[in-house]
């Protein structure tokens, strides 16, 4: 069994990334009437930073073109189950791809204001270091399938992301490498669980952002494949932000 304060911890800071079908100001009249349209999921790397995958953004932005929505109407959602409220919206101000694309990763810029909102939603802790060791336990934490599991039958059902566990089956370029290219997972995971972060179970720190999930038509596989993440890592790309940041 995990610890309930790391699950409580990580299910706060995951968001689900996607579209408001219709603007913020119809949502808040009826907010249950227009749920948002979850294209992946992500998570708070600091207070107004929100990290997940290249492809989520892209398919964002598509699902929003195709809904003929300004990208004014892309949005994360958090769900604090200790906070009253059913969730807190925030909308994507600015994005990041670093590394000129050469990652599946993007950066999220939101406002964590006000404050009071954010009192259980708080950034993860990512590891000191890209060691990681086969065999180790993980757990991701995302939205699988988008808003199926989130609305069946089309009306809200349930909030927030779920919890899958497993555990490190291999590294890139081979096992034991010190600073892993590539992270091979047995976590039983689908679409919409792109972008979540790849939990250590004993501590809950993020050792990587999950990103793609090997399916087969015929069975259920548990194969998916993560991207290292460590602070020095982590902070590179943080920086390449504030610097698009402070010229925007």
């Amino acid at each position: 069994m995990l610890s309930p304060d790391i699950v409580r911890t990580v299910h706060n800071a995951v968001c689900a990334v996607g579209v408001l079908p219709v603007p913020l100001e119809e949502w808040l009249r009826r907010p249950l009437e227009y749920p948002l349209e979850v294209e992946g999921s992500g998570f708070l790397l600091r207070p107004d930073t929100v990290i997940t995958n290249r492809h989520v953004l892209d398919n964002a932005i598509a699902r929003a073109e195709l809904l003929d929505a300004p990208k004014t109407q892309l949005f994360v959602s958090f769900i604090a189950p200790s906070r009253s409220k059913i969730g807190t919206l925030r909308m994507i101000r600015q994005t990041l791809i670093p590394e000129g694309g050469k990652v599946d990763v993007a950066l999220l810029q939101i406002k964590s204001d006000p404050p009071a909102h954010f009192e259980d939603i708080l950034p993860l802790q990512v590891a000191d270091s890209r060691t990681v060791v086969v065999s180790e336990d993980v757990f991701v934490c995302g939205y699988p399938y988008g808003n199926i599991l989130l609305q069946p039958e089309g009306r809200p059902y349930r909030f927030g992301p779920v919890i899958q566990q497993g555990h490190i089956s291999g590294l890139s370029p081979f096992a034991g490498a010190e600073a892993p290219q590539e992270i091979l997972l047995d976590v039983r995971t689908a679409n919409g669980m792109s972008g979540s972060p790849v939990i250590r179970s004993p501590t809950g720190e993020v050792i990587g952002i999950h990103y793609e999930a090997m399916m087969d038509r015929t069975a259920i596989t548990t194969t998916s494949f993560a991207i290292p993440l460590d602070h020095s890592r982590s902070a590179h790309w943080l920086a390449e932000f504030d610097a698009l940041l402070r010229d925007a």
